[in-house]
């Protein structure tokens, strides 16, 4: 009878102790099934680290931009950052640019003799306002002349490849850039800091291969620092000092609106020709793509996909950034490269949609604080 006693609680004792055996040594002895891995959701998109509000006031805060007519001029329209309410402005050149505080633009003029200062609240809210400058006298108000570096230059439409307020709205950054007039190639390019008031313009040394073939210098919202599109993207000092090479192979940068990030263009290492939007730190960290390259030119699907056309002269692929940090809009090729449209391309989503593309040429888009 103790012998039997001894044999239950033993085998009562084995119950026990398996029963609380962890479950990695059950499996070893062959008692549990492995489980299946846990499929992940698909990734989400690249959300730009700040808070991001669900209806971002960006939608209804405007974008300058110029519209390439018959005879070669340039129209400076305005519509809201979802694509609505197109205004017309007037005739000019350049590469127009919103103040800090939204109420002026800097855009070229009188044949790019000039910087006019256009005053935003003398725009009429009318969608045919007539693009004359005897109409555009009361908007303009002031008149800077370009700095004696930009002479050489002779062709509107071009030259004046890019303009950029200084955070306090004190300062111009503008690139001049230069033409053989025989052949119409670009021979160079002078970087200038221009004062709003008029006071005397310094220009970066020409000398120096980085600056001679700059065709954008952006001024940091936050910082008196520069990037450069040059023969790479670069950060710069206003007077030319601490020149740091970000990446070689971008171009058109876009600072975001709290310093810390450039949105540029870059080719893909491994094609070196379809261009792609790249996101990085304004050290040059952390780089990721905002919108791959797609190596498959002749797919139907590319003719629906953003043909980023651009090339080291190009004024075409610029970008820019909403005030709130949400979208980035940019001008690009689509479905057919030698038409630019403008598109939007949102940062939480990665939604991309049209904001102008009707079979004209849109270029130089400037979002508005």
């Amino acid at each position: 009878m103790k012998k039997h006693f001894w044999i239950y609680l033993s085998l009562i004792l084995i119950i026990i102790v398996f029963v609380l055996l962890p479950a990695n040594i059950k499996t070893l002895l062959g008692t549990t099934s492995l489980q299946e891995p846990v499929i992940q959701d698909t990734p989400q998109p690249y959300v730009f680290p700040s808070t991001i509000e669900p209806v971002s006031p960006s939608q209804t805060s405007e974008i300058l931009f110029f519209q390439e007519l018959s005879d070669g001029s340039s129209l400076l329209l305005m519509m809201d950052g979802d694509g609505n309410r197109t205004q017309k402005i007037g005739i000019f050149t350049g590469s127009p640019a919103w103040s800090p505080d939204g109420k002026y633009i800097a855009v070229g003029c009188e044949d790019t003799n000039f910087i006019c200062i256009l005053d935003v609240n003398g725009i009429p809210n009318k969608r045919n306002f007539p693009p004359d400058y005897e109409s555009l006298s009361s908007l303009i108000r002031s008149e800077i002349p370009l700095p004696a570096e930009c002479d050489a230059y002779k062709f509107p439409s071009w030259g004046l490849s890019s303009i950029s307020w200084s955070f306090d709205a004190t300062k111009l950054a503008i690139v001049c850039e230069e033409f053989d007039k025989s052949s119409e190639k670009k021979t160079g390019a002078s970087v200038c800091i221009v004062p709003t008031d008029q006071t005397k313009p310094t220009c970066l040394d020409e000398t120096d291969a980085v600056f001679k073939w700059t065709t954008r210098a952006v001024w940091s919202p936050v910082a008196n620092i520069l990037a450069l599109s040059s023969t790479g993207i670069y950060t710069v000092n206003p007077d030319g000092s601490d020149l740091v090479l970000l990446d070689r192979d971008g171009l058109s940068p876009e600072w975001s609106p709290d310093g810390k990030q450039i949105v540029y263009i870059q080719r893909d290492i491994e094609t070196q020709y379809y261009p792609g939007i790249v996101l990085i730190n304004s050290d040059g960290s952390n780089p990721r793509w905002l919108y791959k390259p797609n190596p498959n030119w002749d797919s139907d699907a590319l003719y629906y996909r953003l043909h980023l056309s651009c090339d080291w002269l190009s004024t075409n692929c610029r970008l820019t950034w909403s005030s709130d940090g949400r979208y980035v809009s940019l001008s690009s090729g689509w479905q057919d490269v030698y038409f630019f449209g403008l598109f939007r391309i949102d940062l939480q989503t990665g939604d991309i949609i049209i904001l102008a593309s009707d079979g004209g040429n849109y270029s130089e888009p400037d979002w508005g604080p």
